[in-house]
């Protein structure tokens, strides 16, 4: 770059100097006010849970450290404990920064049906996609009838077949672009395609069947123990609706750490090009 810079005196200089310290200052003050390692060891002494995990998870919390022990303060029992921790450790660090308690609690109260790995991060996970983090179980409980849950967890095709006639794709009804609260898709019946997306997992998830938008391919899939099922909310013909999971493989790339790098991401420093 060849920056055309403005001349400033001296005296511009230094004022722009303290305002730059008071701005420091200021932040400072406030990242001071974060939980420490050696508090959040302590507070998970007291409440008997685990110090490492606690106090990694609290200091990673920052200025949100307050909602995030309010949590764990309501874990009584050992599986809660166990359960309420594992739930921390699957959001991210920027969800532990801003997620709300009422959040943290709706998704606690996820109904098991599946395998505790699927369970974990296909179920009670909150996370979707880029949506805002919504308490939206407790809502689909309510909304969804206990006859129409039991026959999407018994046949989860139903669902698909749900969301494919009664919620209405236009690109053009969210042009701001944020995903649509998964109770604002319900009540309106109307989405962009991926909130429609963000929808249905949420939707599967509320009742306890495993379901996720795979992080590669944007692909809504149904989640299980075979493998992972790609489901077309776009079909409205049910007769092609048919529960055929796809041969599952593995496919490992290894990699040497250097300096520079550590641990290599998808697409920013590498992708598959095609599998045979």
């Amino acid at each position: 770059e060849t920056a055309n810079l403005p001349e400033v005196t001296p005296e511009q200089r230094a004022e722009n100097d303290r305002r730059l310290a008071i701005e420091d200052s200021i932040r400072n003050a406030y990242v001071g006010k974060f939980i420490s390692e050696e508090a959040a060891r302590n507070f998970a002494r007291d409440y008997k849970l685990d110090r490492d995990a606690v106090a990694k998870i609290l200091v990673a919390a920052r200025g949100n450290y307050r909602v995030i022990r309010e949590f764990m303060t309501r874990l009584r029992s050992d599986n809660s404990r166990k359960g309420g921790i594992d739930l921390l450790q699957q959001i991210s660090a920027k969800d532990l920064r801003d997620v709300r308690l009422e959040v943290l609690i709706d998704h606690m109260l996820s109904n098991v049906r599946t395998s505790a790995e699927y369970f974990r991060k296909y179920v009670r996970n909150p996370r979707v996609s880029n949506e805002m983090l919504t308490p939206y179980k407790a809502f689909f409980r309510k909304v969804v009838s206990k006859e129409d849950a039991e026959a999407y967890v018994a046949q989860p095709m139903k669902l698909v077949e749900w969301v494919a006639e009664n919620i209405r794709v236009d690109k053009h009804c969210n042009l701001g672009g944020d995903p649509i609260s998964p109770e604002g898709v319900w009540r309106t019946r109307l989405a962009d395609a991926h909130s429609r997306d963000i929808f249905f997992v949420s939707m599967a998830r509320s009742m306890g069947i495993p379901a996720r938008i795979d992080e590669v391919t944007g692909k809504v899939q149904l989640m299980k123990e075979e493998g992972a099922l790609d489901v077309d909310l776009d079909c409205k013909d049910t007769v092609f609706m048919e529960e055929l999971v796809s041969q599952k493989g593995r496919l490992v790339a290894e990699y040497s750490p250097v300096k520079s790098l550590d641990d290599p991401k998808y697409y920013s420093h590498f992708t598959l090009s095609k599998v045979t």
